[in-house]
């Protein structure tokens, strides 16, 4: 007999196997958006139907999905509104099941900043990361990257606002975690070096901003020394 996880993962596998979001990144690559919406859809729907009962599951299942489109084929208005609904839809469950302060809320809002970022809706986005971040500071500690994604990823929105001086100390507070991070991620360092650095060209603070770009050169170039770049 099969053993409780042995079962669990050959019913997960069969799951897979029959997954329609097989297609989807195929079809987007190939310019058909038509056929990937289609799929998208149909991907939504046999995620409800498999994961019926599992919430959390879901919740995370159709998050996924939504960035996985988004990422694929951003920039079309029923892209963008297939992929927010999605992502609605998995805030939704997360918040009636988990509670409105749990951490996968707060996945669930910077999942939604982000896409509403890449929109040019900045004013939805600060919210978005506003409430992921406050959501991220009642459980975790200063020091975690989480927090340090959400600083980071606010003071961006922040910067695209023109609003630098609030910017600018999120930003450093989330390359100081970016420095520390076990294992190190050389190239969010750099991000973020090269973001404070535009911030600061932005401002006419040319020494300050060469300074942040050489040192992002110089991460960079250790990350690729040390096989973190491909």
């Amino acid at each position: 007999l099969l053993s409780l996880a042995a079962a669990s993962a050959a019913a997960s596998l069969a799951l897979g196997a029959a997954n329609p979001a097989a297609g989807l990144d195929d079809a987007l690559q190939h310019g058909d958006l038509a056929r990937g919406l289609e799929i998208a859809r149909a991907a939504a729907d046999w995620r409800r139907e498999s994961l019926a009962g599992r919430p959390a599951e879901l919740a995370a299942s159709l998050d996924r999905l939504a960035r996985r489109l988004l990422q694929a084929a951003s920039g079309t208005a029923e892209t963008e509104a297939v992929g927010e609904a999605l992502l609605r839809e998995s805030l939704d469950l997360r918040r009636r099941t988990l509670g409105e302060d749990h951490l996968d809320v707060a996945l669930s809002l910077d999942s939604l900043s982000t896409a509403h970022f890449f929109q040019g809706r900045f004013d939805e986005a600060e919210d978005e990361e506003r409430r992921c971040l406050t959501i991220r500071l009642q459980w975790l500690p200063d020091s975690d990257r989480l927090v340090a994604f959400a600083r980071y990823g606010l003071g961006a929105i922040l910067i695209k606002e023109g609003r630098y001086a609030e910017a600018e100390p999120l930003l450093s507070a989330a390359i100081a975690v970016f420095r520390t991070m076990q294992p190190p991620d050389p190239g969010q360092l750099a991000d973020g070096l090269n973001t404070l650095a535009d911030l600061y060209r932005s401002q006419c603070r040319f020494r300050e901003a060469e300074e942040r770009f050489q040192e992002a050169l110089r991460v960079v170039a250790a990350g690729v020394g040390q096989g973190k770049f491909p």
